[in-house]
């Protein structure tokens, strides 16, 4: 037995995975997991608590997880007294909600800049019909006309032009 933090789970099979938490060869802590022989079942419902057990692991041997951080839209809620953003992804394209998941939220707002993707779809359709009649026009002029309409495509480096 080692004198490393330990955090040990048991699958509904019986089979224990076990997390120790060992000096790393780059000098900071890591953490090794051994498994039994059998891939082990970890159900749906119990997934949390072995990310749980995994970062107390870690946390005991000395280190603090940086916590993963997803960009989000951002945009504030207009309701007076509210004071939450909206929590989709920067690219969403319709309604915007206190939380990610459909479904969950607590309140809902649209802007004037929302759109939706059949907007955006009605100004391909649209360039594709003009590309096809021989408007000379080409893919910067889809660009152009998306961006206008408030659908600024990223750039080449795949940044949000916004």
């Amino acid at each position: 037995m080692n004198n490393h933090p330990t955090y040990e789970y048991t699958d509904p099979h019986g089979d224990p995975i076990r997390l120790h938490a060992v000096p790393a060869a780059e000098g900071g802590p890591a953490v090794e997991i051994v498994t039994p022989k059998d891939p082990p079942h970890i159900p749906a419902d119990r997934v949390e608590e072995l990310v749980a057990g995994l970062r107390d692991t870690v946390r005991q041997a000395g280190h603090t997880p940086t916590p993963v951080t997803v960009p989000t839209c951002g945009t504030p809620c207009p309701e007076p007294g509210h004071h939450h953003t909206c929590q989709r992804s920067p690219r969403h394209l319709d309604v915007h909600r206190d939380v990610k998941q459909k479904g969950d939220e607590t309140c809902r707002w649209d802007t004037p800049k929302t759109r939706t993707v059949a907007e955006a779809l009605d100004i391909v359709r649209r360039w594709y019909v003009d590309v096809n009649d021989g408007a000379g026009w080409d893919a910067d002029d889809l660009v152009r006309d998306l961006a206008d309409a408030g659908y600024p495509l990223p750039d080449d480096d795949g940044a949000d032009p916004r």
